[in-house]
């Protein structure tokens, strides 16, 4: 109770202390940036290019070079040594001149701010580092798809060698770091290892006929020793001295709390979320039925909801899913995103993404060059998700790119809010469904409320488990009941939320932007919902919170 009435309370200064500060912030009469902005332009840079060399793979991700040979070291004195600069980094973040900042640079001020926070609380109180080894495999088969995924790989070759060489070395500090954890931390570990195992063995197969035999060979020798060093830490067992008690994987509810204010800047209470996001579940499944009752009278719920067969392979039905896409944009808009239809790669299931279609963007500062679909394989794709999956990707997230490479602050383009990413996902893709998209839209829609279905369930288990002692049984009847999912998907979809809360993301993200969407109408009552979609691609992506002070009165 007195963290809340704390945090309230700081809140509460902050709030009423900006309007009072974007009113009167300084500016030069020439245009030239005023001194405490061009001081805040330093610690920008000084801040990403601390955080792309202690994650390198980031570096890769976001087009900038120097890095791209390394995975990082994340020794215990490493990761100390990073705590200790972000804990520095935020003191002389509160030495910043508040009200002598520009409003885009105050707000960057305040996001920089939550984004050094919410990193501290990622090392010191989540600390997957010393919970799972996934954190380390993750950064191995990240590290290296970035490098793989690359069109000019014959020019990211020593690259790639670097990165090989430098995995056995990162298991050796996962070895070194990881307590002694409960049985859903270590499958959570083993089933990232043994995804990072599968794509060492195929990489021969991968860069075969892209390198000369020579490099191929080489490379492959160290995908090799790679590869031993993870049966090793497989097989290492996991030992507890006397007396102490193995890792849990509850955060409690004052650190989720926390976690919902650093990540995404939300103050709202655990209370306020779970009752948005049981109203907000409400409302797809009452739209749900509504939908199946008027145009699929004649079936039952479940064989509305059923997956459809794929007519063709799965790269042809996506890249004629791409097509309708591109002339439904060239119609509504008069162009599409990136001007230009996009390839469509197949790539192994154990490839990073959480979904079966995925725009793939190897750099990130030039929204057009070497993008592509990366359609992963998996066993049964549902036709109707990869449409919806492929208008997501090619009308929302290229335009996000597009408008993210555009903007002037450092920090907006290198770093997108995640909550404010998929909201925007979202409400784009409510809005495609509503034009109509195509001929199809009915099955989409029905697909769109089910995925609204899974988010809304997925936050609530979240609150659930995390907050209120929820056992995984309890998530997986959860998920069951709610969103109607079998029971292998169930306890999948249950286990995943226990070790990564970022599952909440999509859905806060959908409350925060409907909710901005709502106010922002209400006040530019003339206003159209294009107009809308660019003041908030223009800002870069802020979290919700800071888009408000921005858009609204």
């Amino acid at each position: 109770m007195l963290l809340a009435t704390t945090r309230a309370s700081v809140v509460f200064v902050l709030v009423s202390g900006l309007a009072i500060m974007l009113s009167g912030c300084e500016t030069s009469g020439d245009g030239a940036l005023p001194d405490e902005d061009r001081l805040l332009e330093d610690m920008m840079e000084s801040y990403v290019s601390a955080r792309f060399r202690f994650y390198p793979v980031e570096s890769t991700l976001s087009g900038l070079p120097g890095n791209d040979d390394r995975l990082g070291d994340f020794s215990r004195a490493s990761i100390d040594g990073r705590v200790d600069w972000l804990t520095d980094f935020h003191y002389k973040l509160l030495g910043l001149r508040l009200t002598a900042l520009s409003q885009p640079a105050y707000l960057d001020a305040l996001w920089l701010t939550s984004l050094v926070k919410a990193e501290l609380f990622e090392l010191e109180v989540r600390g997957v580092w010393r919970r799972s080894a996934s954190f380390y495999a993750d950064t191995a088969r990240l590290g290296l798809v970035t490098l793989l995924a690359e069109g000019e790989l014959a020019s990211r070759t020593d690259a790639l060698g670097g990165r090989l060489a430098a995995i056995p070395g990162l298991l050796a500090r996962a070895r070194e770091n990881i307590a002694p954890a409960d049985r859903v931390w270590q499958a959570d570990g083993r089933a990232s290892l043994d995804a990072c195992r599968r794509l060492l063995e195929d990489l021969p197969k991968i860069i075969e006929g892209r390198l000369p035999p020579h490099r191929v060979a080489e490379l492959a020798g160290l995908s090799r020793e790679a590869t031993r060093a993870i049966q090793d830490l497989l097989a290492a067992p996991a030992r507890l001295q006397p007396g102490e008690a193995p890792l849990g994987f509850s955060l409690g509810e004052e650190e989720l709390e926390r976690y919902f204010f650093h990540r995404h800047m939300v103050d709202w209470s655990l209370d306020k979320i779970a009752l948005e996001a049981e109203n907000a579940l409400q409302a797809a499944m009452n739209a749900l039925a509504e939908l199946a009752l008027e145009r699929f009278p004649s079936k039952s719920l479940s064989a509305v909801m059923a997956p459809k067969l794929l007519g063709a392979p799965i790269e042809t039905e996506v890249v004629a899913a791409e097509n309708r896409v591109l002339a439904f944009l060239h119609e509504r808009d008069g162009s599409s995103p990136l001007n230009a239809s996009i390839p469509v790669r197949r790539v192994p299931p154990y490839f990073p993404g959480s979904e079966v279609v995925q725009l793939w963007r190897p750099k990130a500062l030039e929204p057009g060059r070497g993008a592509f679909l990366m359609v992963r394989e998996v066993a049964r794709p549902d036709a109707t998700e990869l449409e919806l999956l492929t208008l997501r990707e090619i009308g929302g997230r290229s335009r996000q790119f597009a408008y993210q490479a555009g903007s002037v602050s450092l920090l907006r383009r290198v770093v997108s809010a995640p909550a404010t990413r998929d909201g925007w996902l979202a409400w784009f893709e409510r809005g495609a469904l509503a034009d109509p998209f195509h001929q199809n839209s009915d099955e989409l829609r029905v697909e769109h409320y089910q995925r609204a279905m899974i988010d809304f369930t997925r936050l609530l288990a979240l609150v659930g488990v995390h907050a209120h002692g929820q056992d995984l049984d309890a998530a997986a009847a959860l998920f069951r009941e709610r969103a109607f999912m079998s029971d292998a998907a169930a306890r999948a979809e249950a286990t995943r939320v226990a070790v990564d809360p970022s599952v909440g993301d999509s859905a806060l993200g959908r409350l925060l932007f409907d909710e901005l969407a709502t106010d922002y109408s209400r006040s530019h009552p003339l206003g159209t919902p294009s107009a809308f979609e660019d003041r908030v691609l223009e800002q870069g992506l802020l979290p919700v919170r800071l888009l408000r002070f921005q858009m609204l009165p």
